[in-house]
């Protein structure tokens, strides 16, 4: 085998001080199992956010009105979900199916935090005009 020499002087010459240099010295390039951490560490915080604001407004309802908004957040949970798995679906089988299905159930509790805040916020206008709050700006 003549070759085999020759192939460890190169990888010797070339190859052995690029992966001794110093890695602070390079720009980092994640990889894909890094960047589903990132993507699936998005989601628990854009969740938690969605949670806490979901708490909020529940505070606000009677009894009622808690049970149809229990309801309907079940019925988002399984349309997030779904949507995800279907945005995801292309990449089914391959490395960055989990980031991209965390991308997209982050994109939709966003946009659901944002609903709920508006509900929220809707809520305490109200209740504040109900406590004989200044209705002069109508």
């Amino acid at each position: 085998m003549k070759f085999a020499p020759v192939f460890a002087s190169v990888l010797a010459t070339f190859a052995l001080p690029l992966l001794a240099a110093d890695k602070d010295d390079e720009e980092h390039v994640p990889t894909q199992a890094e960047m589903n951490q990132q993507a699936a560490d998005d989601l628990a915080k854009a969740d938690k956010e969605m949670t806490e604001t979901y708490a909020k407004l529940k505070a606000t309802l009677d009894k009622a009105g808690q049970a149809k908004l229990k309801a309907a957040q079940k019925a988002w949970i399984g349309y997030r979900d779904a949507e995800a798995a279907s945005e995801a679906a292309p990449n089914e089988g391959g490395s960055v199916y989990a980031m991209v299905y965390a991308q997209v159930q982050q994109r939709i509790t966003e946009n659901r935090t944002e609903e709920l805040s508006l509900v929220l916020e809707g809520d305490e206008e109200q209740a504040g005009d109900d406590d004989g709050g200044d209705s002069s700006d109508e």
